[in-house]
């Protein structure tokens, strides 16, 4: 099942049973089923993955891998992806961040 799909040009990331996926969709699409990259592999919940619109290879996301939601940052490139997600908020609040609503136009 996806949930919190997020879709710049022909690609989309969404959130499956915790993680997230990135997957192409093609210009010719019929109704075969498309093959997904997983992204996470972790033990806390990620959710809202969005699409960096000027940066298409930075994807924002929240996750609880500290027990509190926070928002992470991943950078796709082959030379980063070695690299883990860079954690962006710091929440001290019981339950942290509640959601992402997306980026400004400019990338930010």
């Amino acid at each position: 099942y996806i949930q919190h799909p997020d879709v710049f040009n022909n690609t989309l990331v969404f959130c499956s049973e915790g993680d997230v996926y990135l997957t192409t969709i093609p210009s010719n699409i019929i109704s075969s089923p498309l093959a997904a990259m997983r992204l996470t592999s972790t033990v806390g919940n990620v959710n809202s993955p969005k699409i960096n619109p000027k940066y298409p290879y930075l994807i924002a996301f929240t996750a609880t891998y500290t027990g509190h939601r926070e928002v992470y940052l991943m950078d796709l490139r082959s030379n980063h992806r070695s690299n883990p997600s860079m954690r962006l908020t710091y929440m001290d609040s019981t339950y942290g961040v509640n959601d992402i609503s997306g980026w400004e136009d400019d990338g930010s």
